[in-house]
């Protein structure tokens, strides 16, 4: 049975939620906070697998609540809240080594609850069995001469992800000679504050990806939330970005499973791919792909991932080439650039 406490001020709201919650008999809400200071005293006493948070309770704010229960009692938090810009940009600088796990978007109104419940019930039980930890910062690896070989690297992530990114991107020296492509599943409202926060960590230029823009070695590109990422080659004048608005795949967009099979099939054997934590399927297929092209797939150990759902599926599959703990891929990516 998973425990879930409610931080939610509008009694209508929570008031649907806990209707659509205890309608699954995995799930048991324990308590309702109505405001920020309830909230931290429900959590210390009930000590709830998974809190689901607006941010915008009164009394101290739903920030405040992520950095106080970090500090003190950290447990898996599922943000359902409004998400503004504002939040976006305070959220992002707060939740690379925090225990924020999923994020849903608020819906208008509590009739809206029911439609959303899959959502709901299915990022609760991913935080439910998440693994949180703090992720020690990598020094900088230094990077041989690498081949003249054309190389990509695309990162796939979903829960956990954007810490396990900033640690991966932030161990590369800034000469790394390959374009990067990250998918990390997140709302839209926070991609582009996602792509200026690793930017501003590590020595590689980090950014989101437009339309119609040049691969460049040296850059990463961020997948721009709900928009796949395709790669189109000119043959002749390089490889460039097409962002689309076809209809999700496994239930979303960016999919790393498009990005994948767009990137095996011009990059051939020089496609490297990494599945990092998260949780769902995706990437199964796109590893599938790359693996048929003879390029490299890494994947993320158990161990290390706070949701296993991804490298899981991939590791079933047998579509990969290692199986690596976190700690371990920035090196072996570099080994493969080096080849």
């Amino acid at each position: 049975m998973i425990e879930i406490l409610v931080v939610e001020h509008s009694e209508a709201m929570s008031d649907a939620l806990i209707d659509s919650l205890n309608s699954d008999p995995d799930i048991n809400v324990v308590g309702i906070a109505r405001d920020g200071f309830e909230a931290i005293r429900k959590i210390n006493d009930y000590a709830p697998d998974v809190v689901l948070l607006n941010l915008n309770v009164p009394g101290r704010d739903g920030i405040e609540i992520i950095q106080e229960l970090d500090k003190v009692n950290p447990g898996p938090v599922v943000l359902f809240s409004e998400l503004t810009d504002h939040h976006s940009e305070r959220l992002t600088d707060s939740w690379f080594e925090s225990i924020v796990v999923e994020i849903i978007q608020r819906p208008e109104t509590p009739a809206d609850v029911p439609k959303l419940f899959l959502e709901i019930k299915a990022k609760i039980k991913s935080a439910a069995d998440s693994h949180l930890r703090k992720i020690i910062p990598e020094k900088k690896l230094d990077m041989k001469e690498s081949s003249t070989q054309d190389k990509i690297i695309i990162l796939a992530a979903s829960t956990g992800g954007p810490p396990a990114i900033s640690y991966l991107l932030s161990s590369f020296p800034k000469k790394v000679p390959c374009p990067i492509i990250i998918i990390q599943h997140m709302p839209s409202k926070f991609t582009k504050s996602f792509s200026r926060r690793l930017n501003s960590i590590c020595e590689i230029e980090v950014k989101i990806a437009e339309k119609g823009e040049k691969l460049q070695n040296g850059i990463a590109y961020v997948a721009p939330g709900d928009y796949h990422l395709e790669l189109e080659n000119t043959f002749g004048t390089g490889i460039y970005i097409a962002l689309t608005k076809k209809r999700k795949e496994l239930g979303v967009r960016p999919s790393a499973n498009i990005t994948m099979r767009t990137a095996a099939m011009i990059y051939k054997d020089a496609t490297i791919g990494v599945i990092l934590t998260g949780m769902g399927h995706d990437g199964t297929n796109g590893a599938k792909f790359i693996k048929r092209h003879f390029g490299t797939v890494i994947i993320e150990s158990k161990k290390t991932c706070v949701v296993y759902g991804m490298p899981g599926a991939v590791f079933k599959s047998g579509y990969y080439d290692l199986v690596l703990n976190l700690e371990d891929i920035p090196r072996a990516l570099i080994q493969c650039l080096e080849i």
